[in-house]
């Protein structure tokens, strides 16, 4: 590389000194750390982590310019950074001109409010490179939501992978982004995990799959959408492969799908820990009956019992999860007819 390590590192030195700001102990330990190949935007390098250091106003992240007009990331996480409004701008607008990364992380508690949330949604529609937001442990206020719904709703959006956890999306801001999402034909992974959702709000996630049939992984775990939510679920993908039928090789999973191949229908479902029962299992029947695209079920940490288990046989299912699913001790037929019921299924459980 034109650049050393050691000659970026005392760039960011001389670039903190020229902006009046401290540097941060743990970039210049990253800068140290990274692969020559990675110095000059050659090769993306693994990470970029900004650790519960401050951020506040732009002075730290303009020094951090240094650093990032010479090396991309595949990921850039912010975990547990004081950050506020001028200190978001000034990232994210970075994020956007050098396509910094492939994944941007925020963990943790944010500052920032609705210019630091506008400034994320110009990111995320104007980057060529970011195909994967992640917000965790971070409450997305209701006044937040509508400014993340309108990044999402272009058809020129090119994230692949939304994953909101622990954001506080039961209600209204759970709103805001089923209308984005009823159109976006970008996203492939969506994980909602933490979120206390509840059946009300598994009907409006319903009605995503309704039109979006471009989702294949629904990531639901540990909310408190119960039976009846499941039903709306249920109801949505039966309705789902009733109107789009995908082609035979569409799984992602399947050993005959075709390089490129777009497939379409929900392939990975996962309802771990949502206070399901035996009663949900007809309604999940009927959709591994139905469903060409699902071949991923997780129903683990509920108390489904084994006359259930006996009913989740399915053509195409490839893996099966009933991890701490409380089957009882009599679970093990149920379980031996599910994997005679299927060539290739895979069944991961804690018979207890």
């Amino acid at each position: 590389p034109t650049t050393t390590r050691s000659q970026l590192a005392a760039e960011y030195l001389e670039s903190c000194r020229k902006h009046r700001t401290p540097p941060i102990d743990s970039v210049l330990q990253q800068i140290r750390e990274l692969p020559d190949n990675t110095i000059g935007g050659g090769v993306r390098s693994a990470r970029l982590t900004l650790s519960q250091c401050s951020l506040l106003g732009p002075r730290p992240i303009d020094a951090l310019e240094a650093l990032m007009r010479k090396v991309q990331f595949r990921r850039l996480e912010l975990d547990h950074a004081d950050i506020d409004d001028e200190g978001a701008e000034a990232l994210f607008d970075m994020i956007e001109f050098y396509e910094s990364t492939s994944a941007i992380c925020l963990m943790g508690p944010q500052r920032f409010g609705i210019r630091g949330w506008q400034a994320a949604s110009r990111m995320i529609k104007k980057s060529v490179e970011l195909t994967e937001l992640e917000v965790c442990d971070s409450p997305l206020e209701s006044s937040h939501a509508p400014v993340l719904e309108r990044a999402l709703r272009p058809a020129s959006c090119r994230l692949r992978v939304l994953c909101l956890q622990q954001a506080a999306l039961a209600g209204e801001p759970l709103l805001c982004l089923v209308i984005a999402l009823k159109t976006n034909t970008s996203i492939r992974e969506l994980r909602l995990g933490d979120n206390r959702l509840t059946p009300s709000d598994a009907q409006q996630i319903a009605s995503v799959l309704r039109y979006n049939t471009r989702l294949q992984l629904l990531d639901l775990s540990n909310n408190l959408i119960q039976d009846s939510g499941v039903e709306y679920i249920s109801s949505a993908l039966v309705e789902q492969a009733e109107h789009s039928p995908p082609s035979a090789v569409a799984s992602p999973l399947s050993p005959h799908s075709a390089c490129g191949y777009e497939s379409t229908g929900l392939a990975f479902l996962v309802l771990w820990n949502n206070q399901l029962t035996r009663n949900c299992a007809q309604n999940l029947a009927k959709v591994l009956r139905t469903s060409k695209s699902l071949c991923v079920l997780n129903v683990g940490r509920n108390p489904l019992g084994s006359e259930a288990v006996r009913s989740l046989v399915g053509r195409g299912l490839v893996s099966l999860g009933l991890q701490a699913a409380r089957l009882g001790p009599d679970a093990a037929r149920g379980l031996a007819d599910i994997i005679r019921g299927g060539e290739r299924l895979q069944v991961s459980a804690g018979i207890t």
